[in-house]
């Protein structure tokens, strides 16, 4: 019998690993420290990473399909004719790749604090225990909200409810997952089916409970397939733009290089028409509005890298998390990286920022709520491809579904790591369990009731415009949380210097972990760049305050949208620390953490020494 079943307490069906008899549990840890002696608080950080009930039934082709379909959706198919209207065609390049240059720098740290301390929970884990308990639990609950919620729903009969009573004006709380959800139903507005939307909505949700209900396993299997998926739509895409571009289409005409001539380059200066979050316009001329046009693009894309880090999440999860975690976080983002810039070039070169097609959302017109709002179906239209156009929308629509699955997945064991984490009995007791195949279904039952708040989109009102707010609030909570793990990850690095258990530079850490490069430059650039785009994402709505050309209800949303994520996350910190009284976490604490862990956790499975075996099982 192995430690979990050893220690399970079955409670009708349900175990609560929790629970452990504290005596064995100061034994387990003393002996599973490869001979340290460890005692008081390190006993505890020793029983979360050994004895957790969730199922580790996670491999490599699973995390990686995992990450790739919550990170691949409406971000790049949909939204990115927004980002070239704004910016132009090199614009959009330069957009593109700044945002990936500051999820990279994000990502080489959790990569490196995931390969040494691989837990449930790890995205919270490493703010709780390297700066202070209250910012993990800030960094938890916002990023469980993110997921879990979908900003700020514009309803008509809602609004027109609200102005009456002079409250938030048209605005209404639900969640990322029901956003997701709306995403991909008003996709089908493309056929003009005679069915209404809530149908659609609803076939939708009970698919997506459906695959997180029954397993990681397989929902591991469905978000491999759908990686694969999503990566053959963007490889055939691609390939379609190439031939469209060199005059391989029924239309037979040759674009070339032409949309990157110099008037196409660039907008000749920034139009808040493209970012359909305030019916009250802005409208720069010159260099300064080109840059902001820019600026605005890199802030709104960061929406469309959101889920790279789903990596770190599936820590409680992975077969071999040190030996496949820091690969799989590092590959997923410049696989991204690369995948996104090639095809914004390709968009670049077949989609001027002046086509007809990239009007403003705000107006009541079919594109807005259709795949005819992506720039590739544009250029499929523009080319006469027959079929093709519906054929990409339905690939469409499966790719926004799976990017709401994901979203139940990870609010579902971000919620389950916060109660096992939780010193309230009763929530420990209830949602920090797991049936007794390791799925914790009370987590996934909690955050899915959200999902039910996506039949508000079934009404009359502008739901693309619903979705570019949420979207816009879903990328600053998440700059929050980057700002956090930067931090987290200079003091996971610092504490080294004082701790006498790990040397960063010594070979043994260069041959067990992952040593991200030039640190800790690449820390501090995540907090700065990710802090600037959180300070001043707000700037098109104080600037038509000063102007005085915007009603309240107007600027109540782009002030609400631009800024209710660091309020929420600096509430969430400032109530947890003065509430509970915590401390920052002192440099002599950290010793444990960065304790080897086996028992579980440490690779058994040897990996072929044969390069191409090794490529081919990363490939899958």
């Amino acid at each position: 019998m192995n430690h979990y079943e050893e220690d399970e307490i079955s409670l009708g069906g349900w175990r609560d690993d929790g629970l452990f008899p504290s005596e064995r549990m100061d034994e387990r840890a003393s002996s599973h420290s490869n001979g340290v002696k460890i005692s008081g608080p390190y006993q505890s950080i020793l029983r979360t990473i050994q004895n957790e009930s969730l199922d580790r039934n996670l491999r490599r082709h699973h995390i990686t399909g995992i990450a790739i379909s919550g990170t691949i959706g409406i971000g790049l198919f949909i939204n990115s004719g927004e980002f070239l209207g704004l910016s132009g065609s090199v614009g959009i390049i330069l957009a593109y790749l700044f945002a990936g240059l500051i999820v990279m720098a994000v990502m080489l740290c959790l990569s490196e604090m995931v390969s040494v301390r691989p837990v449930p929970g790890a995205i919270f884990e490493y703010p709780k225990l390297y700066v202070d308990p209250a910012l993990g639990y800030a960094v938890g609950f916002i990023y469980w909200f993110v997921d879990i919620y979908t900003v700020l729903l514009l309803h008509e009969r809602i609004s027109e409810s609200l102005l009456k009573y002079k409250t938030i004006y048209r605005l209404a709380y639900s969640m990322s997952l029901a956003t997701l959800t709306v995403s991909a139903a008003i996709l089908t507005k493309y056929w003009d089916f005679p069915i209404e939307i809530g149908w659609f909505i609803l076939i939708l949700i009970i698919g997506i409970a459906s695959s997180n209900i029954f397993g990681v396993r397989l929902y591991g299997n469905i978000e491999w397939a759908c990686k694969w998926m999503k990566i053959l739509l963007i490889a055939g895409l691609d390939i379609v733009m190439i031939a469209i571009n060199v005059g391989i289409s029924p239309k037979w005409e040759y674009i070339g290089g032409k949309y990157f001539a110099r008037e196409y380059q660039f907008p000749p200066g920034f139009s808040s028409e493209h970012l359909n979050t305030t019916s009250s316009p802005v409208e720069i001329e010159g260099s300064r509005g080109v840059f902001l046009g820019v600026w605005s693009s890199i802030t709104l894309i960061g929406y469309a890298f959101i889920g790279v880090e789903l990596v770190v999440v599936t820590a409680g999860e992975a077969k071999y998390p040190r030996r496949d975690l820091p690969k799989a976080s590092r590959r997923i983002y410049i696989f991204t990286m690369l995948l996104y810039l090639i095809s914004a070039i390709l968009i670049a070169f077949n989609v001027p920022f002046t086509h007809s097609g990239l009007i403003s959302l705000s107006e009541s017109n079919s594109r807005a709520f259709t795949g005819k709002a992506s720039p590739f179906i544009m250029a499929i239209e523009d080319a006469e491809i027959p079929f093709l156009a519906s054929f990409v929308n339905t690939c469409f629509l499966l790719a926004a579904w799976t990017a709401a699955n994901t979203a139940l997945y990870v609010s579902s064991r971000t919620l389950y790591a916060l109660a096992r984490s939780s010193d309230v009995r009763w929530f420990k007791a209830s949602v920090g369990r797991t049936s007794l195949d390791g799925t914790p279904l009370s987590a996934i039952a909690l955050s899915f009731l959200f999902a039910f708040i996506s039949f508000f989109g079934a009404g009359n009102g502008n739901v693309r415009k619903v979705v570019n707010v949420c979207n816009r609030i879903s990328t600053i909570c998440i700059l929050c949380v980057y700002v956090a793990e930067c931090i987290s990850f200079l003091r996971f690095m610092k504490g080294m210097e004082h701790s006498r258990t790990i040397d960063r530079t010594s070979p043994e850490y260069r041959k067990n972990f992952f040593r991200s490069p030039r640190q800790p430059f690449p820390a501090y650039f995540g907090i700065i760049s990710c802090t600037s785009l959180i300070l001043f994402n707000g700037w098109e709505t104080f600037f038509q305050i000063s102007k005085g050309n915007i009603n309240g209800g107007d600027a109540a949303t782009g002030l609400i949208s631009a800024y209710l994520g660091p309020i929420l996350f600096l509430g969430f910190y400032v109530g947890y620390k003065f509430g509970k009284g915590t401390r920052m976490t002192s440099y002599a604490n950290f010793g444990a953490s960065y304790i080897p862990m086996e028992e579980g956790l440490d690779e058994k499975e040897g990996e072929s020494r044969n390069r191409v075996v090794r490529f081919l099982s990363w490939v899958r």
